[in-house]
């Protein structure tokens, strides 16, 4: 009976995780028409709109994603009438692919202009018929739309790609600092909102309790609160716990917030509760909207603020970013601002919220590890606590697990 329970617990594991992302560099030539001056944005722009025929209407495991961190190239430039411009332009980059993604056959499905896809695909051609989302919900294979190849968009087959090896191995002893973990979390309202949180208020109290109930209390200090926002007076909840994993000290930070124009206040914490971590994390977690990019964009945020932020690449540092589309938006920028020492988790396509609130849990159960974890042990892990959450298979965002 015990090898018949192991042999269905090893399938179920199995079929769980058979769509364990890879990832590749990628190389392929494209073109576009636009009327942007700013060639490097339009090109951009492009890329983008590659998301929304790589997941619209297709199955978990045949899936796929553009990076934003990639390299292109002008190979021709003609001006035609009225501003408008047909550039060409080669790519290279990384693409995250699931298992079922047949690569010798990969073509990169994008609109020839931008700029005016949206308004004669008629609303048609669109899972979610509105203009900010546009992007990331249209394909052309989606019933009843009449876009056509050649004229209204593109298939561009790849000229090369090569794997890219993901599964690092980290020691958990690597992620201290001064002998302790440090680990922020933060939780962003469902609802663009502090009356109410959704499913971000749900995921804070449900992680909270996780980890309550291996030991972890709550305490409170008044001068770290003041070094991390500035003032002890916040307009988010913000509550920190003290534990041990596998005998080391660990102090949790939580955040329940919200991090758009809807509210200042809250915005300027979550702000300054990321600045703080980005220099003295050992674990970082984000759960919430994306806001198409402009959340985890800390450039946009360092201007508004006028304050830098400091990517600290001298410590091991896991971040896993739990939002809509958050590889193509968010990966690049963050292997950027940290060359070494960091490992990301990001989603290749849109997660619901409601389903990340026990991912914090992660960090719990991979530190926990007497000798050390892999990528793929991280992709397991956080596709475990989705599947805690009560996502169904379909609700699997495409996690990638990247490290350099």
């Amino acid at each position: 009976m015990k090898m018949t329970l192991s042999v269905i617990t090893l399938f179920l594991a199995a079929n769980c995780f058979a769509s364990a992302t890879k990832v590749y560099i990628v190389k392929f030539q494209a073109y576009l028409y636009t009327v942007n001056d700013d060639i490097g944005a339009a090109i951009n722009d492009h890329i983008n709109h590659s998301l929304g025929p790589a997941i619209t209407s297709k199955n978990v495991g045949d899936r796929s994603s553009l990076t934003e961190a990639f390299k292109y190239k002008v190979l021709n430039r003609l001006d035609l009438n009225h501003g408008l411009k047909k550039i060409d332009y080669s790519f290279e980059g990384r693409l995250a692919v699931e298992a079922n993604v047949d690569m010798n056959n990969y073509k990169v499905i994008m609109p020839i202009n931008t700029g005016i896809i949206w308004g004669i695909s008629n609303g048609l051609c669109a899972t979610k018929p509105d203009w900010f989302y546009f992007y990331q919900k249209w394909s052309p294979t989606i019933r009843g739309c009449k876009l056509t190849k050649g004229l209204d968009y593109e298939e561009f087959p790849l000229t090369s790609f090569k794997e890219f090896n993901l599964n690092s191995n980290h020691t958990a002893s690597s992620f201290k600092i001064e002998n302790e973990y440090e680990l922020f979390f933060y939780y962003g309202s469902d609802f663009h909102s502090l009356e109410d949180f959704g499913h971000g208020e749900t995921a804070y109290k449900k992680s909270m309790r996780a980890y309550k109930r291996r030991g972890f209390n709550e305490t409170s200090d008044n001068n770290e609160k003041v070094s991390i926002f500035g003032h002890s007076n916040l307009s988010s909840r913000y509550q920190k716990l003290v534990g041990f994993i596998n005998g080391v000290q660990t102090n949790i930070h939580f955040l329940l917030g919200n991090p758009d124009d809807a509210t200042p206040n809250a915005k300027y914490e979550y702000f300054r509760f990321f600045k703080y971590a980005f220099q003295n994390g050992s674990g970082i977690y984000y759960g919430g909207h994306a806001g198409l990019g402009k959340n985890l964009n800390f450039d946009l945020l360092e201007k508004q603020y006028n304050e830098k932020v400091t990517y600290n690449s001298t410590q091991k540092q896991l971040m896993i970013f739990s939002g809509c589309s958050t590889y193509i938006q968010s990966s690049g920028f963050f292997f950027e601002k940290k060359p070494k020492n960091l490992v990301l988790a990001t989603n290749g396509v849109v997660v619901k919220l409601r389903v990340n609130k026990y991912v914090p849990y992660s960090f719990y159960n991979l530190l926990r590890r007497t000798d050390s974890f892999t990528n793929t042990e991280i992709f397991n892990e956080i596709y475990h606590q989705f599947k805690e959450s009560g996502a169904s298979r379909k609700y699997l965002p495409m996690t990638v697990v990247e490290s350099n």
